[in-house]
């Protein structure tokens, strides 16, 4: 059944009659439609019945677990949280957060503002107060340390659910992550340093000051449901030499985040320029207290993937810059995989690079570079740069 009728549709719980649209619940679909529980979806039971079953949280995590589904297939247009049962989902045109509850099977839209408020009335739940809140057409209350939503249109109440008082804590969780992602733009991107102010990530990746609230805040920023948003502070947490930043840098390498989506999109060739950007990274981390050493690790790494992956030219400037001659096999043999899959220039820009660390290897190479040049001139630029260090004509 998909549809109430008064005095006519019965609980499937409890078979009795519901008696009004406010005491009733349509329970939504579960990933599993084989569950012995799916003869329950798409059925009207009261909200008590349900709060009460037995099958509550067997049911809810099959309905939370569906929900996970729809975010892989992009039902929802940006989520940042999925976690507690809870979904939230960014509407940017409107600026609103959507909070989508499988546990009490609740929806809630709210801005910012409206979740800063909704926010301190949870927290003063705990101090044992009663508060009062509205939030649009919701009217939350307390009622034997539990909260109820009331839902009203034109001063009649259509809805009533309970959100159990076990389940405070997680509501507070929800609302104040929603104010830290709000807060993560200025995390992120802005600066205000020696008189120079603006919104730039790379600017923020080379600060001398590293404000402790930020650094925290940056740390919260990696369990992002949003990877991109992980990701980037990462990068600025590895630039500083955060432990937590080299944390989810190995997270990011052993799960593969790169095959799930394109962080650093290439302005010109469309491939993902992501391990280059955050060898970068590592460069900057020379500044702030990390030996190449301690690097060698990550770079060993990137230097596997040289011959399937977009590299532009950070990696090549660390590899120069810092002391690497200790992994000169790594490099000569990350060169070889590029020209074997047949990235003549990105195998080119390695040839300064072994040509630093062995002046033999110019002419040992020289010769295997010159016909590539058909394939792409740039290669001269590497060439004649090779040239120069090995101290050739």
């Amino acid at each position: 059944m998909s549809f109430y009728i008064k005095n006519i549709t019965r609980c499937s719980l409890c078979e009795k009659l519901i008696a009004n649209f406010k005491e009733s619940l349509l329970l939504p679909y579960l990933a599993d439609p084989d569950s012995p529980l799916a003869s329950f979806v798409r059925n009207y039971v009261h909200r008590t019945c349900f709060d009460a079953w037995e099958e509550h949280d067997n049911f809810v995590q099959g309905s939370f677990e569906l929900e996970e589904r729809m975010i892989e297939k992009g039902y929802y247009e940006k989520v940042i949280l999925y976690d507690r049962y809870c979904i939230i989902d960014y509407k940017k045109q409107e600026d609103v957060y959507h909070i989508i509850d499988c546990y009490s099977i609740l929806e809630i839209r709210i801005t910012i503002g409206q979740a800063r408020k909704l926010g301190a009335f949870f927290e003063k739940i705990k101090t044992g107060e009663h508060p009062r809140l509205e939030v649009e057409t919701l009217v939350f209350t307390v009622k034997d340390k539990d909260v109820l939503v009331a839902d009203h249109d034109e001063g009649r109440m259509k809805d009533e659910i309970k959100i159990p008082h076990s389940r405070i804590n997680d509501y507070i969780f929800i609302l104040n992550y929603i104010k830290r992602y709000n807060e993560s733009h200025d995390l992120l991107y802005h600066y205000n340093e020696e008189g120079y102010e603006g919104y730039d990530l790379s600017e923020v990746q080379l600060l001398e000051e590293k404000n402790a609230d930020r650094i925290e805040g940056l740390k919260a920023l990696l369990h992002s449901y949003d990877r991109y948003i992980a990701y980037q502070a990462m990068l600025i947490l590895v630039s500083w030499a955060i432990p937590e930043g080299f944390e989810t840098l190995d997270r990011f390498m052993t799960e593969k985040w790169e095959e799930k989506e394109d962080f650093e999109p290439h302005r010109l060739y469309g491939e993902d320029n992501v391990f280059d950007v955050m060898a970068n990274a590592l460069h900057i981390a020379t500044f702030n207290g990390k030996t190449e050493q301690e690097l060698y690790p990550y770079i060993k790494r990137f230097l596997d993937l040289y011959g399937e992956k977009f590299f532009e030219s950070n990696l090549k400037m660390f590899l120069l810059k810092a002391d690497c001659r200790p992994i000169f096999r790594e490099i000569e043999q990350a060169m070889k995989s590029a020209l074997q899959h047949e990235r003549y220039y990105q195998a080119s820009q390695l040839f300064p690079v072994l040509v630093h660390y062995d002046r033999n290897t110019f002419n040992e190479y020289k010769d295997v570079f010159i016909p590539l040049i058909s394939f792409d001139n740039r290669i001269t630029c590497n060439m004649e740069e090779a040239g120069k260090i090995g101290g050739k004509d």
